[in-house]
């Protein structure tokens, strides 16, 4: 990478293709159009979409404003807790900027760990294009503050996915809805309550009877998801980590090592999303703060040669 792209702030000029930015765009009209007229037809609104965003997919654009596959698990109640965050003192809630950052809220928590920079650049661009450039900084500061509640959400689910692997371990036998329950109660319980607002922050994720709102469900209901998927793959996992693992047998590793490496491992070889450096990154922070002393550099040290060892290049 240069040194003018790594000197690059997270608001890049760079853009997604046209016809992704229609599709968003498209998908921004309709939820506007939606607010005022809530029973708008859509044999009506498809062709004047069709007419003013040439480019769109409005398959996908319905698809986002209905919530359907892959967006169905993003709920309406979830986009309005993390939207609402955005609304602050002196902040002009305008109806154009509420259905882009919406919809930039969609594009989001469907795919947690993708880049943010081109979505909320698009997003910036579609508000102070539309409306007017003095908007632009407001919108900014709105989709900074999406990101960092995105940012936020994404190391809490590593987070409880490690905790629910942990648990595994110990309780092979215990049905994962048992172990979720009891992960929430050891956080709700935990004695050190600075560590636990700290790594699982839930202070944010609790409604005022303590029970969990929509981001703290949607935090478990991905992280319970990931956790399926790493058990479904956890032999190939465990030998492609013993294959790298040159002085370390996977029984003489800690439960909390091994299971943060079988969650980078799942990362790195069947998810694909994250960059390996950005994915290496998280992995030794969650080793700085459930492990040892000494388990950042072991963690480190394991996923640097497991890369290396399966020619993925780190950058």
């Amino acid at each position: 990478m240069s040194k003018k792209n790594s000197a690059q702030t997270a608001w890049s000029p760079e853009l997604p293709p046209p016809e992704f930015s229609q599709t968003r765009s498209a998908a921004c009209a309709w939820l506007y159009a939606l607010h005022f007229y809530a029973d708008q037809d859509v044999a009506t609104l498809r062709p004047l979409l069709a007419t003013c965003y040439p480019l769109a997919n409005l398959d996908v654009a319905e698809d986002m404003v209905r919530r359907r596959a892959p967006f169905q698990d993003v709920s309406d109640e979830l986009v309005d807790e993390i939207v609402s965050l955005t609304h602050q003192e002196g902040y002009e809630v305008l109806q154009w900027r509420e259905a882009a950052l919406r919809i930039l809220a969609i594009d989001y928590l469907s795919t947690l760990k993708s880049s943010s920079s081109q979505l909320s650049e698009d997003c910036v661009q579609r508000v102070s294009t539309t409306l007017d450039e003095k908007l632009r900084g407001t919108t900014k500061n709105a989709c900074q503050i999406l990101s960092g509640q995105r940012t936020r959400l994404r190391k809490t689910i590593r987070s409880l996915i490690v905790a629910l692997l942990y648990e595994i371990q110990y309780r092979p036998g215990a049905e994962l809805e048992t172990l979720q329950s009891d992960v929430m109660e050891l956080v709700r319980r935990y004695p050190d309550q600075e560590f636990v607002q700290s790594n699982f922050p839930f202070e944010d994720y609790l409604d005022n009877h303590n029970v969990l709102n929509a981001r703290g469900r949607f935090a478990f209901c991905e992280a319970i998801k990931s956790v399926r998927e790493i058990r479904a793959h956890l032999s190939e996992l465990d030998e492609r980590i013993q294959a790298s693992s040159k002085r370390w047998r996977i029984s003489r590793m800690s439960v909390v090592d091994l299971n943060i490496l079988r969650m980078a491992a799942y990362e790195l070889f069947f998810e694909r999303l994250s960059p390996p450096r950005i994915l290496i990154n998280e992995a030794v922070e969650l080793a700085k703060t459930f492990g040892a002393e000494q388990s950042k550099n072991f963690v480190n040290g394991i996923l640097q040669q497991l890369c290396n060892d399966n020619h993925i290049e780190v950058g």
